[in-house]
């Protein structure tokens, strides 16, 4: 098992890195990324939840919560 923090850091870089094609592509990316960088990991499972985010005008880096519907992949 590895730390939250790698583990959500490395979502982040991916997803700027890589970009999200859609959301089963990226888990994908994700499962195969840890499953081949880490001898001590064998397999992995992703659980990927979608949220809805909304851009706010006044600022060049900020987003809001746009909703309750949550899409689980």
């Amino acid at each position: 098992m590895l730390p939250t923090d790698t583990t959500k850091n490395t979502v982040f870089a991916f997803a700027q890195e890589h970009g999200i094609a859609s959301a089963e592509q990226f888990g994908l990316h994700l499962a195969r990324h840890f499953v081949t960088s880490q001898e001590a990991i064998t397999r992995a499972r992703v659980r990927i939840e979608e949220y809805a985010w909304q851009r706010i005008e006044t600022s060049d880096d900020a987003s809001r919560f746009a909703g309750a519907d949550v899409v689980r992949h």
